[in-house]
């Protein structure tokens, strides 16, 4: 893994996660009441929490060997989400709640804004638990960038609208996903790799003629078996089989 890439996700992530936290609390004190800004600031803090416990509670899906690709995924779900969850959110009217109906309306409202925040937790406590990064460095990005990611709301809403702040915000979390993708293997690990198929081919085709594969012979009947076993057994990756 290289560590740039790691730090650099974990801080555009968490700045996107409070921007849009923020953004949000914007948004529904304009289209629904002001006191409903609190609301949103617990219900982003529920989202991250459910992310973080899910990641606990199912470690086998999180190993090691796949941490860098959850990582990426659920930045990437999180980018997506983010316009979605605002689009519902002003599609409809919130009203009082006198009734089932309105007691639905904002249960759906509660849930349609906690789970981008569901997916930016696994992101963070994978990228803050299982990355293997030293503790004080990745809690430093992670608070720098949410630090950035607050002040950086002001200019943009002096730029455009609360709306397409948001589409904005997902993509510094789509960058986020980016940065997370492109640490997954070191180009020294790429070269080597590399090298080595290039090594192996060569010794393919240079090999003594008491080691290669026997010539293909004309068939009786062309499309055989026997015709398809022996182009099939004409060069294999060592240590594999060839399928009958």
């Amino acid at each position: 893994m290289r560590p740039f890439f790691l730090y650099a996700g974990i801080a555009l992530v968490a700045g996107s996660t409070l921007a849009l936290e923020i953004l949000l609390t914007r948004i529904t004190s304009v289209i629904a009441w002001y006191h409903l800004s609190f609301f949103v600031i617990a219900l982003a803090m529920l989202g991250m929490t459910a992310g973080s416990i899910y990641v606990f509670m199912r470690p086998g899906r999180f190993g090691q060997a796949v941490v860098v690709r959850r990582l990426a995924r659920s930045s990437a779900l999180f980018a997506a989400l983010a316009p979605l969850a605002v689009a519902w959110t002003m599609s409809g009217p919130l009203l009082p709640v006198t009734d089932l109906m309105g007691f639905f309306a904002l249960l759906g409202f509660g849930a349609a804004l906690a789970v981008p925040f569901a997916a930016a937790g696994v992101a963070l406590t994978l990228a803050l638990t299982r990355t293997g990064l030293p503790p004080g460095r990745a809690y430093g990005c992670d608070l720098l960038g949410a630090a950035a990611g607050c002040g950086l709301v002001i200019p943009l809403l002096d730029a455009v609208d609360a709306a397409s702040a948001v589409l904005v915000v997902g993509a510094v979390a789509a960058l986020g996903a980016l940065a997370f993708a492109t640490c997954d293997e070191e180009p020294g690990e790429r070269r080597r790799s590399s090298g080595h198929v290039l090594r192996w081919r060569w010794r393919c085709w240079r090999s003594p003629a008491s080691t290669r594969p026997p010539r293909r012979r004309r068939c009786a009947r062309r499309g055989s078996r026997a015709c398809a076993r022996t182009r099939a057994s004409s060069c294999t990756w060592p240590g594999t089989r060839t399928r009958g």
